[in-house]
């Protein structure tokens, strides 16, 4: 799967089996910066054809419904980390 961003300013990023941090802080694997973007914002854990989205920030969003706790992704979900949408 990849996480293709609306913006043209974020690269795309080839989801791989592993854990993935998604953040405004350098030291994440995704770094996005943006309006409401936390330092650590979420995790997505990879395995196989299985991608887990866990929310660390209330303003997490997969297809317009708030993220609270973690949820499976499927292909063509709308993922939106504070403002930035993918």
């Amino acid at each position: 799967m990849v996480l293709g961003p609306q913006s043209t300013d974020l690269p795309k990023l080839q989801l791989k089996p592993g854990r993935w941090t998604v953040g405004s802080a350098a030291t994440c694997s995704y770094r996005v910066v943006g309006a409401g973007i936390q330092p650590r914002h979420a995790l997505l854990l990879c395995a196989g054809n299985t991608i887990v989205l866990k929310s660390w920030d209330p303003r997490t969003w997969v297809n317009g419904e708030q993220v609270r706790g973690e949820i499976k992704l499927s292909g063509g979900d709308r993922i939106t980390f504070g403002s930035v949408d993918f």
